[in-house]
């Protein structure tokens, strides 16, 4: 338990409606407890997840009613939150998030893989255009290339990112609307826990409407990590004329869930058939099977993910024939996979209007991976709460004083600092060096906890004292010792006289 949330729970119990005598006794618990409690050393988020799992994977139905856990059937075996309503909410930026899971071998800008939580937005901030375009590009229907898209700029460039309002796309031909993030935007305590990574945004291999892969959730996992671009055009069609170049892998923070993420969070059939649904194909328009829609219907059901009452765009692009009676407007270009509302995986043109009822954006991230578990249980009325120690540690010298927002970048007012440690003081907003030695501030901010290790070490005039003090004494010494003789010698002549 941090030394945060040690001085929380005692704050708590001074604040229960009980007889002191009953105060008493839970704070002498407390203070008996003291030395196993506050030393106790500080757990990350993804190891909090995985010491819930346990080592082995979950195979059982009741292992997986029991921890709202199991492991995927991926090359990467990451460990996901399955089921209706498992206990995965998060206080982040502000509000409640979910974690959908512990993924592994996850790629960072410099090359290194690292084993890093994936959060999603609990509720959508809303319907809009995945990207649009003007009427001459892809018949105005967008461009399915993330890196590229308007939603892409929204989250991570636009009004969402800098918490303000200003102009969305909804809709084809470049459609906008006035759109506010002022009170639902990432705050920056938010972004400072969100780390970079390589995202995948490769596609199904096939230009066919109906695909010969079966499409299920492994199939997808491996699209979304291939080199196949949604892009393949039949006849230059004008739905397929734009000339942006494709890529399989964006780097950046904010993006949204995959059609694979979705699909492994089910719990299966009726909650207990979880091996029929991660064989069945998530998109029946994908396999050419519609009878698979009513299977993944039931899928859906045991689904935290799934959301009946509306459509949910991925991030991944989609492969679409030109063929048949699918030659109108829908294209190769232009194609998105969404989750239906009927619970399986279908694709649509990415300027989707909001008048069609799709287009809700559920923003997703990575956390870093030294953000820890403070509290929380995960349910939604006690969700987890996050800490983060602030990277670099802070050295003051004893009577020294630092400003903490120096220190942490961002505003401090009206935030309560715990003091760990007798080693330092702070009073409106500032850190003076008392004495040698290391202490830890905490303070809570936007829901997440920070922490700062400060470092007090000797000031210079101090190393400088004991030698002038050394330097002072010796003359005093000598003084006394001379004054001595001078005094017995002086003694002694008055004998002698």
């Amino acid at each position: 338990m941090s030394f945060f949330l040690y001085s929380k729970k005692i704050n708590d119990i001074l604040k229960l409606r009980i007889g002191d005598y009953m105060k008493k006794i839970l704070l002498f618990i407390i203070l008996l407890l003291t030395p196993y409690l506050v030393m106790a050393e500080d757990i990350t988020l993804v190891d909090y997840v995985k010491s819930i799992a346990g080592d082995a994977p979950n195979t059982t139905i009741n292992e997986i009613k029991k921890t709202g856990l199991a492991y995927d059937d991926s090359k990467d075996k990451n460990l996901r939150y399955i089921g209706q309503e498992p206990n995965n909410f998060v206080s982040f930026n502000g509000e409640l998030w979910r974690i959908i899971g512990v993924m592994n071998n996850v790629k960072t800008p410099d090359g290194k893989t690292k084993t890093l939580v994936k959060l999603v937005r609990a509720y959508s901030i809303g319907r809009y255009s995945w990207d649009s375009s003007e009427e001459n590009i892809n018949t105005g229907y967008g461009i399915n290339e993330w890196s590229k898209s308007d939603v892409k700029e929204l989250l991570n460039n636009g009004a969402y990112y800098n918490r303000t309002k200003g102009k969305c796309y909804t809709g084809p031909y470049n459609q906008q609307s006035n759109c506010n993030f002022e009170s639902n935007g990432l705050t920056t305590t938010a972004k400072d826990m969100i780390t970079k990574v390589v995202w995948n945004t490769g596609s199904n291999n096939s230009n066919l409407d109906y695909a010969t892969e079966k499409g299920i959730p492994k199939d997808f996992y491996e699209f979304e990590r291939s080199n196949n671009n949604g892009k393949k055009c039949d006849n230059n069609n004008a739905n397929c004329n734009d000339t942006v170049t494709r890529t399989t892998t964006w780097t950046g923070e904010i993006g949204l869930f995959y059609p694979s993420d979705y699909a492994y969070a089910t719990s299966g059939m009726d909650g207990t058939n979880r091996e029929a649904c991660l064989n069945a194909p998530i998109s029946w328009r994908q396999y050419g099977d519609e009878s698979w829609a009513d299977v993944y219907y039931s899928c859906a059901q045991n689904s935290w993910l799934y959301n009946s009452n509306t459509w949910s765009w991925t991030m991944s692009p989609r492969v679409r024939a030109w063929e048949g009676s699918y030659s109108g407007w829908d294209g190769a270009a232009t194609e998105i996979f969404y989750v239906n509302y009927t619970g399986y995986v279908d694709s649509h043109h990415a300027a989707a209007d909001q008048s069609e009822g799709i287009g809700e954006v559920y923003p997703t991230v990575y956390l870093d991976e030294n953000v820890l578990y403070i509290d929380g249980n995960g349910t939604k009325s006690d969700p987890i709460k996050l800490g983060k120690y602030v990277e670099e540690e802070v050295t003051i010298s004893v009577n020294q004083s630092i400003t903490i927002s120096d220190i942490i970048k961002t505003s401090t007012k009206r935030m309560y600092w715990n003091v760990e440690g007798d080693n330092i003081t702070v009073t409106n907003g500032k850190v003076l060096g008392a004495k040698t030695g290391t202490a830890i501030l905490s303070t809570e901010k936007d829901g997440v906890t920070y922490f700062i290790k400060v470092n007090v070490v000797e000031s210079k005039e101090e190393k400088q004292n004991p030698e002038t003090s050394v330097g002072l004494i010796l003359p005093v010494i000598i003084l006394i010792i001379i004054s001595c003789i001078l005094m017995v010698s002086i003694k002694k002549k008055r004998q002698l006289q």
